[in-house]
């Protein structure tokens, strides 16, 4: 870093000042894609755990299923609706 802070400042002491905010652009669009690459590579991680754990999940037994709605046994039928009263009005 200290090296192109030396070219940067000798590009500026020279008048080439175009030259010296295009070097700056380089490295500041360089420094962004390394922050880039870092994000991905923590998202592709958090993938890779995240994956690990579905594949535990789906290889360990689950736990039996108790229904705390209903006790019907699959042979007995459900009772019909009753269909709402209907109200006329007095008049």
């Amino acid at each position: 870093m200290n090296g192109l802070r030396r070219e940067l400042a000798t590009l500026l002491a020279t008048g080439k000042e175009e030259s010296a905010r295009i070097k700056v652009e380089g490295v500041l669009r360089e420094m962004n894609l390394q922050v880039v690459l870092e994000v991905c590579e923590l998202f592709c991680e958090l993938l890779t755990v995240r994956q690990r754990q579905l594949e535990a999940d789906k290889c360990a037994p689950s736990p039996p299923l108790h229904s705390q709605h209903s006790h019907r046994r699959p042979s007995e039928p459900t009772a019909a609706p009753t269909a709402a009263p209907t109200y006329t009005a007095a008049g």
